[in-house]
């Protein structure tokens, strides 16, 4: 079992789209990609983890970084999503 960025490993960048688009039930006609493109581009790969098992990609989750201003401050704060975990992955813990 592996964690790793897409950023380190692109070679698993389709894979995990399919999972996400199958775990949230798109259609042909929808991607996930256009939908949260901030999220899941090659720009914010560093952010966008997989769990690697057996050559596969068993889950992925992504993560968006921000700054919320409010007058003179500025706030960071963190935004995820695309949290998929294949079907033969999930309840193990």
């Amino acid at each position: 079992m592996n964690i790793t960025s897409l950023k380190d490993s692109p070679e698993f960048a389709k894979e995990t789209l399919y999972l996400i688009e199958d775990s949230f039930n798109y259609t042909k006609d929808n991607h996930f990609e256009l939908d949260f493109y901030p999220l899941y581009n090659s720009k914010n790969f560093h952010n966008c983890f997989v769990l690697i098992e057996d050559g596969k990609v068993m889950a992925h989750i992504g993560r968006l970084e921000r700054n919320f201003i409010v007058k003179d401050n500025s706030f960071s704060f963190s935004m995820f999503g695309g949290i998929a975990v294949a079907p033969q992955a999930r309840g193990k813990g």
